[in-house]
């Protein structure tokens, strides 16, 4: 019987360590129970903050493509703007460049019509050199029936000579300018 009461001790014994055993899960379980509680109500914030920052994405997004169809639209506005602005540009630079050409074709026609004056001035003095070219050689001829020894008329005829000179050099320049007015009326 010694031994049906040792054995009732002993499972008194384990019956109170079983016990505080079992406050000590109790405490430990409620323990695990707040902090369940805890981490579902961090995981329903969390929830919360998802769904909040999933609605913000969606708002986001929205307003991205929103912003992506106005900058479609102010890219193609800028595109239309472009080619006005260089269509623009090359009509005034066109106008510009018809402007400065007629200025340069009207002093053109001007100097044409002046160098056309002057291709009737260099004629006559051709007709007056080629007139004065037969008084030198009749000049020339008489000076050679003189005598050598007349001394005047040896200055005369130096004299002659020098304006023949002057002559054909004017008939140079002369038969230079016919030249350059025919080249320039081929070029009309």
């Amino acid at each position: 019987m010694i031994q049906k009461i040792k054995n009732l001790v002993n499972v008194n014994e384990k019956i109170t360590e079983l016990s505080k055993n079992f406050e000590e899960h109790s405490t430990i379980v409620n323990t695990f129970s707040s902090t369940v509680r805890a981490l579902q109500n961090e995981i329903e914030g969390l929830k919360m903050s998802q769904e909040t920052m999933i609605s913000a994405m969606n708002q986001d997004a929205t307003a991205l493509k929103d912003l992506r169809e106005d900058l479609r639209t102010e890219i193609n506005d800028f595109k239309i703007i472009k080619s006005r602005v260089e269509k623009k540009m090359i009509e005034l630079f066109e106008d510009e460049i018809g402007k400065q050409l007629q200025q340069r074709f009207d002093r053109l026609e001007y100097q044409m019509k002046s160098f056309d004056g002057l291709n009737t001035k260099v004629q006559a003095i051709s007709q007056r050199t080629v007139d004065l070219s037969r008084e030198i050689e009749k000049f020339t001829s008489i000076s050679k029936h003189l005598k050598e020894g007349d001394f005047e008329l040896v200055k005369y005829a130096q004299h002659l000579q020098s304006r023949d000179q002057e002559k054909l050099e004017l008939m140079r320049k002369l038969d230079t300018m016919e030249r350059l007015v025919s080249k320039m009326r081929r070029q009309r």
